[in-house]
């Protein structure tokens, strides 16, 4: 959860069982609590939602790291431990209190979600990724999201998921351990189908990043060099497949 370096204060430091990690997390907890009691105390959190979440799993950096247990990998993989964290919705009076939803989302559908909150929208000109989750949220029937892009090498739709050509259903196998490609090749070409075609949405709708004269590279690469990717490729490092 925690950007290294590590930091605590001399309040937290030392005073967990798990080392640097624990103590800048105790830390991070304590001031959280914080933030809500002053939500409270200022009589405003009825009308504040509060939104509690990770862009990505945790380091491996061993002690001065996290762990995604049960799931594989780190950061920068597209592997369930390298991309799927929890996500807490805060709003009392409006949000269910104690409520669970298994449905995934991600850090995306913020914008549209919130712009329709705040009575906005979004524009028009530009693609926006990202979907209103606000009826999943708020536990409608029937409330689902669209298939989950983890980067240009890996999809996911219901518990199916194909990550660079390997097939695996993550309500039995939330591990990633076993390729079901051969056994389901109908599913395979589908995933496939809609991978490609979110490839081909980012190659025509990509802007450059950091202003004018930038190159744009599409989203999920950590190779700048690595124009195209090879959604067929095995690549583990989080890095880009080249055509």
């Amino acid at each position: 959860m925690p950007h290294v370096p590590l930091f605590s204060s001399p309040e937290f430091s030392g005073k967990s069982a798990r080392g640097k990690y624990g103590d800048a997390i105790e830390e991070l907890d304590h001031n959280v609590g914080r933030l809500l009691d002053a939500l409270k105390q200022q009589g405003i959190a009825e009308k504040t939602l509060v939104v509690y979440s990770s862009d990505n799993g945790p380091w491996d950096k061993g002690a001065d790291g996290g762990t995604a247990y049960p799931f594989r990998g780190y950061k920068f993989s597209n592997w369930e431990g390298g991309m799927r964290v929890p996500a807490i919705f805060w709003w009392p009076g409006t949000i269910p209190a104690n409520q669970v939803r298994d449905e995934p989302a991600i850090v995306l559908d913020l914008y549209r979600t919130i712009a329709r909150l705040t009575g906005g929208g979004v524009p028009t000109d530009r693609v926006i990724d990202g979907e209103d989750i606000w009826p999943l949220v708020m536990g409608e029937p029937g409330a689902k999201h669209g298939p989950i892009y983890y980067d240009l090498g890996a999809i996911r739709e219901g518990n199916w998921k194909l990550r660079e050509g390997a097939l695996y259903n993550l309500a039995n196998d939330p591990h990633e351990d076993n390729n079901l490609a051969v056994a389901n090749p109908a599913i395979v070409d589908d995933l496939r189908g809609k991978l490609q075609a979110f490839q081909n949405d980012v190659k025509q709708n990509s802007r450059p990043l950091g202003g004018a004269g930038s190159e744009a590279q599409p989203s999920g690469c950590t190779n700048p060099a690595a124009p195209n990717y090879d959604i067929n490729a095995k690549v583990d490092d989080g890095s880009c497949g080249v055509l």
